[in-house]
């Protein structure tokens, strides 16, 4: 498969459709039977989106029956995957976004902020969760036996998340 003209940083994929963001600019979709993308992006083209200062690189992308998370140095934005519209454009406190993904009827995302959010479609948040690294590049959770998320980044700390809304332990590791 072949698309795109610089490094991709995130892949997703439901079923037989993938979406790859990348530091070109653009996020792919592509149908997995196929050799050849399906349709592109270009979020740093949106003026809702646009933040030059940050550049036009996409680090994080998921998508759902419907819906296409993307984000990098364009702003988090949510997209509806059939007409290919931004419904949302997320204005969080942060300078870059490397993860996002969607959770239940919410989404999570972080990147180069203290913070983790869980926000809903539209753009509320819910929860604003602090961050022990100065930059959030991994969250993953587990619902059983016990529902929590863990979050790392840029430190030698991994923060739990017992109900995705706050952080309730730390765990250092020492070098």
């Amino acid at each position: 498969m072949e698309g795109h003209d610089d490094y991709i940083h995130s892949i997703h994929n439901i079923g037989s459709q993938l979406a790859s963001g990348s530091e070109d600019g653009t996020v792919r979709l592509w149908d997995m039977r196929q050799k050849t993308y399906t349709n592109t992006i270009q979020p740093h083209l949106s003026d809702k989106l646009v933040r030059p200062e940050l550049g036009k690189w996409i680090g994080a992308v998921a998508i759902s029956e419907d819906w296409l998370l993307c984000g990098g140095g364009p702003r988090l934005s949510l997209w509806h995957l059939r007409s290919l519209d931004v419904t949302t454009a997320f204005q969080l406190d942060d300078s870059g976004i490397h993860l996002a993904m969607f959770y239940d009827d919410r989404i999570m995302a972080g990147g180069a902020s203290s913070n983790f959010y869980n926000l809903n479609y539209t753009g509320d948040t819910y929860a604003q969760i602090p961050s022990s690294s100065t930059c959030i590049y991994s969250a993953v959770y587990q619902e059983t036996p016990l529902k929590v998320m863990c979050l790392a980044g840029s430190s030698a700390k991994i923060d739990l998340c017992t109900n995705f809304s706050y952080r309730d332990q730390i765990l250092s590791f020492a070098p």
